[in-house]
């Protein structure tokens, strides 16, 4: 299993915790990089790229709980 960090980031009704991964979820690699950072409707969108077996992936990603959540909700049918 990977190893994750939490972090919390307050939005304007929900709290999002972001787990950090330390490895590549494809080849368990600790070799990653930043490939891209933004923010989009108050929500941070970080992606690294393993420099193994070049995989891209959200990192940190918000927690199955907050996935589960959001993808249950009006917010994410309601404000593609």
């Amino acid at each position: 299993m990977d190893q994750v960090s939490q972090k919390s980031t307050s939005l304007k009704t929900t709290a999002w915790n972001f787990e950090t991964l330390t490895s590549c979820p494809v080849c368990r690699s600790d070799k990653f990089k930043k490939f891209f950072q933004e923010v989009r409707k108050e929500i941070p969108l970080e992606f690294s790229k393993c420099m193994r077996c070049h995989a891209l992936f959200r990192n940190p990603r918000p927690s199955v709980e907050n996935l589960t959540e959001y993808f249950n909700s009006g917010d994410f049918l309601d404000n593609p």
